[in-house]
């Protein structure tokens, strides 16, 4: 539930007003998310999602 939340909110961001160090920083902690609830192949769309 945690992880749905999480991608939800971010595919609702709107990429071009995120800051590059915002961008790193939420990035980051996005895949340490990935990683605790196994969905490590969902942080490719949220990182691709956010690259723009």
């Amino acid at each position: 539930m945690i992880w749905e939340f999480a991608r939800n909110t971010i595919d609702h961001i709107y990429t071009e007003f995120i800051f590059e160090l915002d961008r790193k920083l939420l990035l980051k902690n996005v895949y340490k998310l990935a990683e605790i609830t196994g969905n490590k192949q969902g942080y490719e769309y949220i990182q691709s999602h956010l690259k723009g």
